[in-house]
């Protein structure tokens, strides 16, 4: 089944999704993790490598595309290499699983460095939510 919506339903959806992070207020976190991404919202045991506090309002709508709001520098919490993140609210709801990859590589998250090593800096380059 091919389903194609027109761009104004798309960013409405795309706003959904941003005014559930920012639903609970200020304090939503992307806490990066390596290995295989879990089913959506699933438990997972893998470690955390980094944790982000997000902006409040986490981002912007535009043309089928949520775009970040610049989110500040971490350390990381563990070493390891991170291949997927998890949005929760500032409640700690579960809200969105998505792809983590160096700059350039188009996924949802790219990160200056995908190999995070304890204490050292991790930066957000881009985070977008194609719809």
């Amino acid at each position: 089944m091919s389903v194609a919506l027109a761009e104004p339903i798309r960013d409405a959806r795309l706003q959904a999704i941003a005014d559930a992070i920012d639903a609970a207020g200020a304090g939503a976190t992307l806490t990066l993790y390596g290995g295989a991404q879990p089913d959506p919202g699933a438990a997972t045991s893998a470690t955390a490598l980094a944790i982000f506090t997000l902006p409040h309002p986490v981002g912007s709508v535009t043309a089928a595309v949520l775009t970040l709001a610049d989110v500040a520098e971490t350390q990381a919490v563990a070493d390891g290499t991170a291949t997927w993140g998890r949005i929760v609210d500032a409640a700690g709801t579960w809200a969105v699983d998505l792809d983590a990859g160096p700059e350039g590589s188009g996924a949802a998250i790219e990160l200056s460095d995908t190999q995070l090593y304890t204490g050292g800096v991790v930066k957000v380059l881009s985070g977008e939510l194609l719809e």
